[in-house]
Formats: C-alpha cells, sequence, structure tokens
C-alpha cells in the first residue's frame, strides 16, 4: 500500500529548521534579548564603583605552647599558618576596624538603587505600623553590628601558595577608605596576634602559680604527716631496731630452742630406759608374792607414766589427751594406795631396795622433762613475741616509706613547678608577634566593579540564551503543525503540493474556488497542476482512479482543492467527474449552480445521466449532492451506492470525491474503504499535530489508503519546508447538522469563523 511504501519518507530538520523557530517567535526573542542586555547596562551604570586595596601580611614565627611535663614544642606550622587566617577573618578584628575608623557614623552617597530600597524599606516599616522612635543607644549598637558584618563581607583573607604570606583585600566605595580599611586590618592583627600570644603565656603563668600553691600545700601536708607519724610510733632508726631484733634475740632464742629439745630428747631417752627397768623388777616382786593386785596396778601406773612422759614431748601439759592421762595416773595411784593400806604390814608391804632405788630415778627423770618441756614452752613463746614485734617494725617501715615517697613526689612537682612558673614569666616577658606588614596598601586608581564591558557581554549571552530558550519554550507549547516533514510523518506519506497565499489572486473573477479554470496561468492554478501530477503518480502506482478529499476540520478548504483538482484534470485530457460527497452541507452544488438538482442522493430513484451535470469545464461532469437524506452515513455505506461507484468506474478516468471533515462525521470513513485513495487537506496556520493524527487514525482504522497531504493557505511563497502559521483556536463543536451548514455555526474554531468576517476571506477557505 502507499501508506507502507512511504512509511520510509522522513525529512530530517537542519539548520533552517531552528532558525525558522526563532523566526517564527522573534518578536518574544528579540524583546527578551534586548530587554536583558537594557537590564544589564542600567544595572552597571547605576551601581555604585566598589575600590579595592591590598596588603601583605608574613607570618614568620612558629608558634610555642606550654607542656606542665615537658619542655616547650613546637606546633606545627601549617596549623599555625592556618590560623592567623582565621584571626584576620574574625569578627573583633572588623569590630575594631569600625571603631578605629568610625565606619558606623560616616555618611554613604547612595545610588539610584539604594534610594529606592531605601524607599521601599520606609513604606513597609510605615504599613507596618513600625514607624515609632528607638531607643537611641540601641539604634546605635545595631548600626555598629551592621557595619561590622557589612565589612567582613568586604574583607577577603587568601593565603598565598607556597609562601607564609597572606594578602588582606578589602573593599569599598570611597579609594582612600578601601586603602585605610586594609592597613588598619593589618595593624589590628598584629596587635591582636600579640595579644593573643601574651595572654596564652598569661594565662599559662597563672595557671602553673595555682597549681605551685596547691603542691606546695600537699607538701607541707606530707612533710607533718610524716613528722608526726614518726613521734607518734618511734619509727626513728627502723632499720637499727630490725636488724636488733632479728640478728641478735632470735639467733639467741634459737639457740637456746635447739639446746632445750637436744636434753629433752636426752632425758625422754632416760626416763623411758628407767621405765623399762623398773617395769622389769615390778615383774619379779609380783610373781615372788601371792597377792598380786598391786603390783598389776603398778604395772599401769607405769605404762601410764610412759605414755604422759611420751605426750609431754610432744605437746604441753595444757593438751587434753595429756590432762586426761594425768586424771587417770591419779585414779591409779589412788587405787595402788588404797590396796597398800588394806595389806598387813611386814613382809607384804616390804619393799625392795633396788625396786625402790629405780622409783626414785624414776621420779626424777620425770621431773627433769617437766622442766624441760616448760623451758621449751618459754622458748617457742618467746620467739612467737619476737616474731610479732617484727612484723609490727616491717609495717611501721612501710608506712614510712609511704609518707617518705609521697613527700619525695610532692617535692619533685613542685620544683618542677616552679621551673615552669618562671619559663611561663620569662616567655610572657618576651613575647613578640611573630607577624609583620611586606607590603602595605595603595590607593586604586580604578574600580573592581562594576565592570560593564564584562556585564554588557554577560549580558549578551544571558540574553541571547533566554531568549533562544523563551523561543523554544513557546515552540513547545505551540502544537500546531511546523513543517511538512512533519506533516508527512504523520500521514505516513508525502506532502504533495502547498497552496500559497489567496493574497497572490486577490480581484479574480469567481474567486479561488475555481482558479484552475477561471485563470489557469496563475500560480495557484499551477500549484494544483503539481497536485495533479503527484496524485497521478501516486494513483498510478495502486492503479487506481476514485480519490477521495477530506479533512480535519471545516474551513480547511478541500471543496477548493477538490474542485481545482478536477478541473486541472479534465484539462490534461482525462474524462473526471467531481462529486459532491457531502451530503450534510453540500458546497460543490453552490459552487457550479446545481443546488436542487438530482445527484448522489437520488441514486436509488433516478438514472444515472440525469444526475451527471456539465460545468462549463470540458471533459469534467458534476454530480451534486442531491436531495437532502436523514441518514447519510447509512446512505453511503449501502450496496446501492457502492453499486453505482462501481458503475462510474467504467464512464470515467478519473473521480474526485468531495467529503465532510473525517473529524467531524463519519462518512469519510464510510467512504474511505470505496475509494482508492485519499487526499488529506491540511490548512496552513490552524491545524495542530492532535487533529491531523485522529484524522489519520481514523481512515487508517477503516483501511483507506492515504496517498498524501496538501497544505493550504501557505503564508510565504517559494519558503520550501518552512512556512509560518498564525495560532488558532480549538474546535469545540462542528455544528454540523440537518437544515443549516457548518460555516454557520463555529464560532468556537476561530476568528475565520465569526459572522462579520469579510467574502474574500470565506473564499479562501472554499466553504
Amino acid at each position: 500500500m502507499p501508506s507502507e511504501s512511504h512509511s520510509s519518507f522522513e525529512l530530517q530538520s537542519h539548520l533552517r529548521d531552528h532558525l525558522g523557530i526563532l523566526v517564527r517567535h522573534r518578536r518574544p526573542f528579540v524583546a527578551l534579548f534586548l530587554g536583558t542586555v537594557a537590564s544589564t547596562l542600567v544595572i552597571s551604570y547605576l551601581m555604585t564603583p566598589i575600590y579595592e586595596a591590598t596588603i601583605k601580611v608574613m607570618v614568620t614565627e612558629v608558634q610555642t605552647q606550654i607542656d606542665i611535663t615537658r619542655q616547650l614544642v613546637p606546633v606545627a606550622d601549617k596549623e599555625f599558618f592556618q590560623t592567623q587566617v582565621e584571626i584576620l577573618k574574625s569578627r573583633p578584628v572588623a569590630e575594631q576596624v569600625v571603631t578605629r575608623l568610625k565606619l558606623d557614623t560616616r555618611v554613604v552617597p547612595l545610588t539610584v538603587l539604594d534610594r529606592l530600597l531605601a524607599g521601599w524599606l520606609w513604606i513597609r516599616l510605615v504599613l507596618s505600623g513600625g514607624g515609632g522612635t528607638r531607643d537611641a543607644s540601641l539604634a546605635a549598637y545595631f548600626r555598629f553590628q551592621d557595619e561590622v558584618t557589612n565589612l567582613a563581607r568586604r574583607i577577603t583573607v587568601s593565603a598565598v601558595r607556597n609562601s607564609q604570606v597572606v594578602e588582606v583585600t578589602a573593599e569599598d566605595h570611597d579609594q582612600l577608605m578601601a586603602a585605610k580599611i586594609a592597613d588598619t586590618v593589618g595593624a589590628v592583627f598584629l596587635e591582636r596576634l600579640l595579644e593573643l600570644k601574651r595572654d596564652d603565656s598569661r594565662k599559662a603563668n597563672q595557671y602553673l602559680t595555682a597549681r605551685l600553691s596547691e603542691v606546695e600545700k600537699k607538701l607541707v601536708t606530707s612533710e607533718e604527716a610524716l613528722r608526726r607519724f614518726q613521734e607518734e610510733k618511734q619509727a626513728v632508726h627502723l632499720d637499727t631496731k630490725i636488724r636488733n631484733l632479728v640478728e641478735v634475740k632470735t639467733i639467741n632464742v634459737d639457740d637456746d630452742l635447739a639446746q632445750v629439745q637436744k636434753s629433752l630428747q636426752e632425758e625422754t631417752a632416760r626416763f623411758e630406759q628407767l621405765g623399762h627397768q623398773l617395769m622389769d623388777q615390778r615383774k619379779k616382786v609380783a610373781s615372788g608374792q601371792q597377792g598380786g593386785a598391786i603390783s598389776e596396778m603398778k604395772v599401769v601406773l607405769m605404762q601410764k607414766e610412759t605414755e604422759l612422759a611420751r605426750l609431754l614431748t610432744a605437746y604441753t601439759s595444757a593438751h587434753p589427751d595429756v590432762q586426761k592421762l594425768e586424771q587417770e595416773l591419779e585414779t591409779v595411784r589412788r587405787r595402788i594406795s588404797t590396796e597398800q593400806n588394806l595389806l598387813t604390814s611386814g613382809s607384804a608391804l616390804a619393799a625392795d631396795k633396788v625396786t625402790e632405788s629405780l622409783e626414785e630415778g624414776y621420779n626424777n627423770s620425770q621431773q627433769s622433762l617437766k622442766v624441760l618441756l616448760t623451758r621449751k614452752q618459754t622458748l617457742i613463746r618467746l620467739k612467737d613475741e619476737y616474731r610479732f614485734l617484727l612484723r609490727e617494725l616491717l609495717n611501721l617501715k612501710a608506712r614510712n616509706a609511704i609518707l617518705q615517697r609521697d613527700l619525695d613526689v610532692n617535692q619533685k612537682v613542685y620544683e618542677m613547678l616552679l621551673l615552669k612558673q618562671k619559663e611561663a614569666s620569662l616567655k610572657e616577658a618576651l613575647t613578640i608577634a611573630g607577624a609583620s606588614i611586606v607590603e602595605p596598601a595603595t590607593i586604586p586608581k580604578r574600580p573592581i566593579r562594576p565592570r560593564k564591558i564584562v556585564n554588557l557581554a554577560l549580558g549578551l549571552v544571558v540574553g541571547l540564551t533566554l531568549g533562544i530558550g523563551l523561543a523554544y519554550f513557546l515552540e513547545y507549547l505551540d502544537t500546531t503543525l511546523k513543517s511538512k516533514a512533519e506533516i508527512a510523518r504523520i500521514l505516513g506519506a508525502p506532502v504533495l503540493a502547498t497552496i500559497h497565499n489567496r493574497a497572490l489572486i486577490d480581484g479574480v473573477a469567481g474567486g479561488v474556488e475555481k482558479v484552475s479554470l477561471t485563470l489557469p496561468t496563475s500560480p495557484m492554478a499551477e500549484a494544483f497542476k503539481s497536485l495533479r501530477a503527484s496524485i497521478k503518480h501516486a494513483m498510478s502506482a495502486i492503479g487506481g482512479k476514485v480519490l477521495l478529499v477530506t479533512s480535519a476540520y471545516p474551513g480547511d478548504g478541500k471543496t477548493t482543492v477538490a474542485t481545482n483538482l478536477a478541473i486541472s484534470l479534465a484539462q490534461s485530457g482525462d474524462r473526471v467527474l467531481l462529486v459532491d460527497g457531502d451530503l450534510r452541507n453540500p458546497k460543490v452544488d453552490d459552487l457550479f449552480e446545481l443546488k436542487g438538482k438530482p445527484g448522489l442522493g437520488n441514486v436509488v430513484d433516478s438514472e444515472i445521466e440525469t444526475m451527471l451535470h456539465p460545468c462549463g469545464q470540458e471533459k469534467l461532469l458534476v454530480l451534486p449532492a442531491g436531495k437532502r437524506l436523514s441518514n447519510p452515513s447509512e446512505f453511503l455505506e449501502s450496496p446501492k451506492v457502492k453499486q453505482f461507484i462501481k458503475e462510474l468506474r467504467e464512464r470515467f478516468d478519473w473521480i474526485v470525491v468531495d467529503s465532510p471533515p473525517v473529524n467531524v462525521v463519519s462518512d469519510p470513513m464510510v467512504l474511505g474503504p470505496q475509494v482508492d485513495g485519499v487526499l488529506l487537506v491540511v490548512f496552513a496556520g490552524r491545524e495542530d499535530r492532535s487533529a491531523l493524527e485522529a484524522a489519520v487514525e481514523r481512515m487508517r482504522s477503516v483501511h483507506a489508503t492515504i496517498l498524501g497531504g496538501l497544505i493550504n493557505n501557505i503564508q510565504t511563497p517559494g519558503s520550501g519546508d518552512q512556512y509560518y502559521y498564525y495560532r488558532y483556536r480549538r474546535y469545540h463543536g462542528y455544528g454540523y447538522g440537518y437544515g443549516y451548514g457548518y460555516g454557520q455555526s463555529h464560532g468556537s474554531r476561530g476568528d475565520e469563523r465569526e459572522s462579520g468576517e469579510d467574502e474574500g476571506r470565506q473564499q479562501a477557505r472554499g466553504e
């Protein structure tokens, strides 16, 4: 299909397209451009000239700080340098400059803009009811603070790269004052730097003095505590006392204890030997006598005494086992005494002298053991007392050492703080600024602002940019069709011809509706001949001969195009039929004065010969709309009409059908499938892309073949692809109905549709 064959038919936009945008919106573009440039010049000449003065300050000293535990240590140069820059930017420096130069009391000349701003502020103050007087001192304070803030904004501090130099730049409307401000900033900075450095040393000195007093009090307290402790505890010569206790007394007690232990072992051995001998002797005596009860008890007594002697070697007499055994011995002795009293005197009570001798030795040994054990216990107790005394002496020595160490620490801290305090006092006395002015300010000759040439260039660039942006923004808002390429893209087919402004043929008899007949050599007639050639070429590609002419909305000139195309085809020698397919509001009938004659609406009840009428052009016949119908769409879709069109194909070389607008009624959609091709007429300066897109979509929905488009009423002939439109108001209603024409009810369509428009404009629309 031709629509498919032309689907790749698109024209690339180039420089002329962009220039066309600027030309179409030249008035707002030029207005914005000139307004921006003019505003830039006015502002530049109304601005107060600003002068700039610069001084250079060199920072040469590395700052030092007091460390109470070490020597004076240097701070990094980079940090110190940045600190000086921040001091220069500080508000106290600006306050000192304002105070010295009395900037808050000087009279500043006002520019035109300043006066306008001051007037506006005064009006706002009055309207807000704040016109009352304020306290004079408070007003002066706020004026001073405002001037400080303003000055801080006009002072710029920057470090010179790879050097220790800082540039301080001051701005002012007064040349001399700019230099004074820069010099004063440098002087205030040097004074403040010196004051800050002295203040650091002074604070360090004060801190060290306070700490020195505290440590001195602690030192006195430590000395008093050590003295009191030594007096109360008699803790003098503790080392001598401890050495005498350990080396003399403890050693003597150990020697005595060892000797007693040795004697105790020897006496124990002798006691045990005597015990065994006495036991044996008593056994002998007992075996020689008849009553051996006393002898047996004596044997038990001897055993227990031996056991007691053994226990006393290990325990004291206060031990429970020793006391129990002594009680048992006492019981046995009483029993022996009782038994001996019961025995008769004489031979039964006689004791063997040997036994008595052994018993006497045994008892003496037992007494010796007791004496040795008592001595041992005394020595052990004395050794424990010496051990306790040594522990007490060691505790006193440890406490004395703690007090002495506390005294020594306080003494050392006191001596160190005293040294640092003297160093801080010396540093405070020897402090210097550490910075100097290497280049004072000079009075500037020329202002740095405003730079009129630069501002003008910037205004030109900004104005041009804003103007172009505005033009493209307006172009974006403009939905009208811009170029043949855009129309061809929407159609999916080429633009076959363009019809120029009717002004080219003003005064032609009969108007433009039949210009190909009335003025066949005019440029407009030539345009229709070009359309004829394009139509023939396009139709020959598909082998068709029936062409439907329609448009998106009424007033686009489709009837004029259909009529002149039919005349031009007939002038080429072909048999042509012009069909008025607009059964709702026929226009061809009026053009050829065929109103009331039988036509397309009479297909059912009339012969074909009676419906074809001559029009003054050889080989051209006209089929008028005929009688008015109540259902045009249903009628055009009837088999009778389809058969009628087939019959007409056999009798004519070309059939041109004028139809209603496709976006208003459905008649073109009914006729589209019955014809071979469709020509869409686009009225320049009024059609927008959405309307054309809707028309194309409606025709394609019924599979109609769109051969191409025709641009009507183009404004500037010879402009190629670029032409210029007037914006139009969107249609809100077609007004198409029975009994009245759509040309009389389209007030919302545009200014051209008003009832008071002139006849020539109506002829230009062709309907």
